[in-house]
């Protein structure tokens, strides 16, 4: 009898999990019953460590290589007259909140400023149409500046689920639960500012398959890659002795360099270029180039120019990457360089679902 009770009891269970579930904070209600006191503190417990993958690319606003007045990488602007810039640190607007930068987004007069990322575009949907029926939950950090400013919405094709708005004047968490409707055709994040020449700072999305919000922000899955690249004998100065074309969005980290003979008479000195959509242009000023010094072997830097050539990204601007040499030891040359490029990418959770153009 006991063996064939908790055979129903776990056949009841699995039925119930089954399904899209719902999450209500507010039960079971507090009141001054010791027992349900220690399960409200258990349940909130549980509603700020709850986890999952953040399916955002680039939560945190760090790749824009078509400038500070362009929409990051991952994510589009639409809204007749829409605005958007990148605010932080070391900019002249310091307002973030999540890592170093968030986004500003202003409206035109007559339309909502929309920034946008599909996590599943038309074509990649209909390979996840088994999410339909299920729930997606997102958070962000915002601030208006006005009371009904900005908002975080999750559309699906069929529908937008809007949360409150963004507290005017600081920064508030806010958050919403979408059941993606059974007729939906994408699945799409969005931060919209209300028609009328309004504005809002957003940071830190963050989505996560399930019913329970995200209590905050949680950091996206992120990978580094090396663009490799080997001069063989004896170097000579010139323009794009090494060269890519970028399939994945990313940002430089740093350089590095290494030589099987080192220079001497004078430092081995390269550049690292990015299209501007004009011209390749250097991420790094005169000074800070990479470079190995007289004698050595071993050099690296970091990237100090404009911001936006540090950024890399598949098709238009930023899609090209190359190496220049611009010195060599004046007495003996170096030789055999070995070069390093590292970039850090946002892996994308939902990939599998996606064509290959998508991941940009």
């Amino acid at each position: 009898m006991t063996k064939t009770l908790r055979t129903f009891l776990g056949l009841v269970l699995i039925g119930a999990m089954a399904g899209a579930q719902t999450w209500d904070a507010t039960k079971p209600a507090n009141d001054s019953n010791a027992l349900t006191a220690d399960v409200r503190s258990n349940w909130t417990s549980l509603a700020q460590s709850v986890g999952g993958v953040n399916l955002i690319a680039d939560p945190t606003f760090l790749i824009w290589p078509a400038g500070d007045a362009a929409a990051p990488t991952h994510y589009t602007l639409s809204g007749a007259g829409a605005a958007i810039a990148r605010t932080g640190t070391g900019l002249g607007d310091t307002n973030r909140k999540a890592g170093e930068f968030a986004a500003l987004i202003t409206s035109g007069g007559g339309a909502a400023g929309i920034l946008e990322q599909q996590l599943l575009p038309t074509a990649g949907f209909t390979r996840a149409d088994f999410l339909k029926g299920q729930t997606v939950s997102c958070g962000a950090w915002m601030r208006g500046t006005g009371a009904t400013s900005i908002r975080l919405g999750i559309y699906d094709g069929a529908g937008t689920s809007y949360s409150d708005y963004g507290a005017n004047g600081s920064w508030s968490w806010v958050t919403k639960t979408r059941t993606i409707d059974n007729a939906a055709t994408l699945l799409a994040i969005r931060a919209e500012v209300g028609a009328g020449t309004l504005s809002g700072y957003v940071s830190g999305i963050t989505c996560l398959l399930g019913p329970v919000p995200p209590a905050y922000f949680q950091p996206a899955p992120v990978t580094m890659l090396e663009y490799a690249c080997h001069i063989p004998g004896t170097l000579t100065t010139g323009i794009n002795q090494c060269f890519w074309t970028i399939f994945r969005p990313g940002i430089v980290k740093d350089v590095v360099l290494y030589t099987g003979t080192s220079p001497t008479g004078a430092d081995l000195i390269v550049d690292v270029n990015t299209w501007d959509g004009a011209a390749y242009t250097s991420m790094f000023t005169a000074g800070g180039r990479p470079r190995i010094t007289a004698g050595g072997a071993f050099g690296s830097a970091r990237p100090d120019t404009t911001y936006a050539r540090r950024c890399i990204t598949f098709g238009g601007v930023g899609t090209f990457l190359t190496i220049d040499i611009d010195q060599i030891g004046s007495t003996v040359a170096g030789g055999n360089l070995n070069m390093g490029v590292h970039v850090l990418q946002f892996a994308r959770p939902l990939e599998a679902f996606l064509d290959y153009s998508d991941v940009r």
